[in-house]
Parts: structure tokens; sequence; C-alpha cells
């Protein structure tokens, strides 16, 4: 997915599909007070560990469930929304 041209598209910065991200992930309470270049850094790096664990679950390394998957998804997420409003001293 990620490695074909077609699919790539939607990944860059100044996609369509990237301003719809942007535009839902600022209706997320837990993403309150951060701004449009905030959120456009937290979905990279988000982006990167989804890359991460399909090139993980391509080359055999991991054979995890989707539903565990996705946990750990769910819960780096976090882990990276605390983290970096911590370091950009945003307020919770």
């Amino acid at each position: 997915f990620h490695m074909n041209p077609n699919c790539r598209k939607y990944f860059k910065m100044d996609s369509t599909h990237h301003q719809k991200m942007i535009k839902k992930m600022a209706s997320s309470e837990k993403l309150e007070g951060l701004d449009q270049k905030q959120m456009t850094d937290i979905l990279q790096i988000m982006a990167l560990v989804t890359e991460g664990i399909i090139f993980s679950l391509l080359t055999g390394r991991i054979n995890n469930t989707y539903d565990e998957l996705l946990a750990y998804i769910e819960d780096v997420a976090e882990d990276v929304i605390t983290g970096y409003k911590i370091r950009k001293g945003v307020q919770q």
C-alpha cells in the first residue's frame, strides 16, 4: 500500500486527504489546544509508526492480529500526544 505511488499521494502534506485528516483531528478533545502545525507533526509521527508496523508485518517480523495492532497504535498515539503536549507546553 505505502509503496504504491497511487496510494502514497494520500500521505503528502499538501494532499486533500491530509487536510481532511487535520480537520478530523481538530475535532478531537485529545488534541485540544494544538494548532494545525502541531497536529501535522503528530500526524507525521503516527504515519511513520504505522509504516513501521506495516513493514514489520510484510517482512514477517510480527504476526499480531488486527485488534492487537490497533490497540498498540492507540496506545502509541496517546503517548505521542501526551508527550508532545508536555514538550511544547500545551495546556491539557
